[in-house]
């Protein structure tokens, strides 16, 4: 009999140690997995700060860098945006309100403009706007230009593709074309035209072709309450272009790419565009002594 009490004491001791044993290994498993977690998210915090010190190096050079710092390797490629025919606004969203910029005229090195380098509009010129089919934004567009009198002038046109809501804002409709759609946006000024023609372009552009100098193009989202993209292309439908069809350089992107030794990699971007005349010139324009609007 107590032999018997015995070999269960035994096993009993013997169940306690095995649950000991396996708590104890759960616990030092746990606590590797957590210092490892731990490790991994310090260096994904130095590699992010390794990547926003790239793009600071990058602003200084004014041009992509390569270099490492604290063990962690960095590089940093320029992108320039614009010089296509199509600004996208570094792939940024906009709130209702909230201006968007296209230069239609060059800028020299030092950020100064160049009018002799200028966007040929002709009627190539279209918008694409919004992403969503509840939260519709209305489109605001103003030009800023020069007369053939040397004299600057601003000039507007808006859209709305809410038809009820056009009828009490008086705004112009809107449509959809494919080539909006493909940059993810819902909305466009004008229907795409057939194979091998020009574009339909708002009649805000009108003043600006004959003997004028388009300076600076503002968009601007009104009604949506959450934020959505804009673009302008002047693409022909059949996808083919004209040599004066490209929207001069507007800035440059800053991509930085930031790699611990142990493969620990982290990205930040950050876009410089060209500095944006303040939003009164988007309605009066003071030139020479007389305020044009």
């Amino acid at each position: 009999m107590r032999n018997k009490q015995s070999g269960q004491a035994l096993i009993i001791i013997l169940l306690i140690m095995a649950v000991g044993l396996t708590m104890g290994l759960s616990v030092i498993s746990r606590s590797t997995s957590d210092i490892k977690i731990s490790e991994q998210e310090e260096e994904a915090a130095r590699a992010f700060s390794i990547a926003e010190l790239g793009i600071e190096q990058a602003l200084l050079a004014e041009g992509g860098v390569s270099g490492s710092a604290d063990g962690i390797s960095y590089n940093v490629n320029a992108v320039t945006q614009g010089g296509s025919d199509t600004f996208v606004f570094g792939g940024g969203t906009f709130a209702a309100g909230e201006t968007a910029t296209l230069w239609l005229v060059e800028h020299n090195a030092d950020g100064s403009l160049n009018t002799s380098g200028y966007f040929k509009i002709g009627d190539r010129v279209n918008f694409c706007w919004g992403n969503s089919s509840t939260d519709i934004p209305a489109l605001e567009a103003i030009l800023i230009y020069r007369d053939s009198g040397g004299v600057f002038r601003s000039t507007r046109q808006v859209f709305d593709p809410d038809s009820s809501r056009a009828l009490l804002n008086k705004f112009e409709s809107a449509t959809t074309n494919s080539y909006c759609k493909s940059l993810g946006m819902s909305y466009a000024s004008f229907d795409s035209p057939s194979n091998g023609q020009k574009l339909s372009s708002p009649s805000l552009f009108t003043n600006a072709i004959n003997g004028s100098v388009p300076f600076v193009l503002r968009l601007k989202l009104l009604y949506n309450s959450s934020a959505q993209p804009m673009a302008v292309f002047s693409k022909l439908n059949n996808g083919s272009l004209l040599s004066d069809a490209f929207f001069p350089p507007q800035g440059v992107c800053y991509e930085s790419q930031a790699t611990t030794a142990n493969g620990v990699s982290r990205k930040v971007r950050q876009c410089q565009f060209y500095k944006s005349p303040p939003g009164i010139f988007d309605y009066a324009l003071f030139s020479h002594g007389n305020l044009v609007k």
